[in-house]
């Protein structure tokens, strides 16, 4: 991989940490907007939020796994080592 790309694959790390996060606080907001007994479809928030953790997941593990980033590197920056799911 080059540095180019592991530059890419940090951005996108840090990208999904931002997505999981704005994907919760609208799935939290959602319960005080929506009436309850209103179903909501085609708002899968929580489909999304799992989706993305899973991402961010793999994308931490390769990352781990190629010496591009260690355990402490995401610490140090707030992320967590894994997404629970």
């Amino acid at each position: 991989m080059t540095k180019a790309e592991e530059a890419q694959l940090v951005e996108r790390i840090l990208a999904l940490a931002d997505q999981v996060a704005q994907t919760e606080e609208r799935s939290d907001h959602l319960k005080t907007r929506v009436p309850l007994g209103v179903a909501t479809p085609t708002l899968n928030y929580r489909e999304d939020t799992q989706a993305l953790k899973a991402e961010y997941n793999q994308a931490v593990a390769v990352a781990v796994a190629a010496g591009y980033l260690s355990e402490d590197d995401l610490r140090q920056v707030g992320l967590p080592v894994q997404m629970p799911t």
